[in-house]
């Protein structure tokens, strides 16, 4: 193994522990702000016509599918791919963009 290959290796895994890192810290602080909510009203019936509902993705979903694809193709190939949303972090990528991340790297 060169020292290249090394480091790459080094620096994926610091990649996931400050994910997991953040991960914890942003579930931690979600918890403690959240306050009983009274039920919600049913949601009326969609309209014939009406585009279906978009799929929801957590952050955490988004790391675990970047992730696998970089355990199976590389790091560099899974650096590229999030660099094509305008991304060098996974903290850059807006919500709306998840369902389009995911099906890439699935």
């Amino acid at each position: 193994m060169t020292t290249t290959e090394y480091l790459d290796k080094a620096l994926a895994v610091l990649e996931r522990i400050a994910l997991a890192l953040e991960s914890k810290v942003i579930v931690k602080h979600a918890t403690a702000a959240q306050t009983p909510q009274p039920p919600a009203a049913r949601p009326e019936p969609e309209a014939p016509g009406t585009p279906a509902a978009v799929a929801t993705y957590t952050y955490d979903q988004i790391c675990d599918a970047i992730n696998g694809y970089a355990d199976r193709h590389g790091q560099q190939d899974a650096k590229k791919l999030l660099l094509t949303f305008g991304a060098t972090y996974i903290k850059q990528l807006k919500p709306e963009q998840y369902p389009d991340v995911i099906k890439a790297f699935a």
